[in-house]
């Protein structure tokens, strides 16, 4: 008892909030949990020789990126609609985003510095390393999508206030405007070479989450959700299954199709699924949510930031055996210690910043 009081006090203090929407956890969960086992696997560590989770890492960073992107754009689409888009605000909007992203980003950096140091070198064997990273100049390894989701911090509310002040938020001409977005962006990257550090490349991902934040906000109460409830849940898991059927192990076994997450066709397709995934476990009939409730799912999505930032370091030393463990207990080492590392460095970094006081309530967007 006392073990899940300290969990719930710590991991789940908002749970009691009205507007918390647990789920949202559990997806997160699920994202974190396709890196570990896409990169676990990549490494030759599996639950089972025929569990190869290699490569299906992107297709969870893309669920990261959805999910930032229609929980911060309905935050700021809310600013602009109860009129409440003031300086104070920006400046909440700013050092919400930079504590949340730099300060635990600048540690693992700095762990990964040392890890090079005392035998286990990676993508961090340099001072400068760590500042071309700190300055969103380089993203080797699971870094990069942290250049690619912040520059999209800065992007969203610019996209927005032009929405906001050019068409009202009305209908046809936004989502005009946004699938002009998602079309250039595309074009674009079937034309150019562009790096794998633009987010303009990832536009689309990113926008889907923002379109279903505008939705929400602005036309949504204007929809009955409750009758088409069992349709979108069924919705939901069609999407799921078409995600797994996905995963290049599964698709290249059942047709021979080598997927590569990281081209435009394939990055577009499961985030669409993703999408409609997010859509039903919100306004589905309750399956899918009651699925992503569940608490220790939940658990992983709340330090998921830090798993996501400190599992290669553990996976490296365990695939080097330094630890001495037997082939089929590697799995499960990997797992509990990046857990319990991931566990610590939410307590001690993560969760102390997220209740640092920015500004006055004036900033509350609700």
């Amino acid at each position: 008892m006392r073990v899940t009081a300290f969990i719930n006090k710590h991991f789940f203090p908002n749970d009691n909030h009205p507007k918390n929407f647990p789920a949202l956890d559990g997806l997160r969960g699920i994202a974190v949990i396709l890196v570990l086992l896409s990169h676990s696997s990549i490494f030759g560590i599996k639950f089972h020789e025929y569990l190869d989770f290699s490569n299906v890492g992107k297709a969870g960073v893309f669920l990261f990126f959805i999910l930032s992107a229609y929980l911060l754009d309905k935050q700021i689409a809310l600013v602009f609609k109860n009129n409440k888009s003031n300086a104070d605000y920006w400046y909440y909007y700013l050092s919400r985003r930079f504590l949340r992203i730099y300060p635990l980003f600048a540690f693992a950096l700095l762990f990964y510095l040392i890890c090079s140091h005392i035998g286990l070198p990676n993508v961090i064997r340099t001072f400068p390393n760590v500042l071309e990273h700190l300055f969103l100049v380089k993203g080797e390894n699971v870094f990069w999508s942290i250049a690619v989701e912040f520059k999209y911090y800065l992007m969203s509310p610019i996209i927005l206030f032009i929405i906001h002040k050019a068409f009202n938020w009305e209908f046809r001409k936004t989502m005009l405007t946004i699938a002009l977005l998602i079309f250039v962006a595309l074009f674009l990257n079937y034309f150019m070479v562009l790096t794998p550090l633009s987010t303009i490349k990832f536009f689309p991902v990113f926008l889907m989450g923002t379109v279903l934040s505008i939705v929400e906000v602005f036309y949504l109460e204007k929809a009955d959700t409750e009758k088409a409830s069992v349709s979108i849940e069924g919705l939901g898991w069609i999407s799921s299954v078409l995600i797994i059927l996905s995963f290049p192990a599964v698709s290249e076994g059942l047709f021979g199709i080598n997927t590569n997450f990281y081209t435009a066709n394939n990055f577009v397709g499961v985030s669409l699924c993703w999408t409609i995934v997010l859509i039903a476990t919100k306004y589905g009939s309750g399956i899918l949510r009651r699925i992503f409730e569940i608490k220790w799912l939940r658990f992983i999505g709340k330090i998921s930031f830090s798993v996501y930032l400190f599992h290669i370091p553990i996976l490296l030393s365990i695939k080097r055996n330094h630890w001495n463990f037997l082939d089929g207990f590697k799995i499960y080492a990997f797992i509990i210690f990046t857990i319990l590392f991931a566990s610590t460095t939410y307590l001690l970094i993560e969760r102390p910043l997220s209740r640092i006081k920015i500004s006055s309530k004036k900033s509350n967007p609700i």
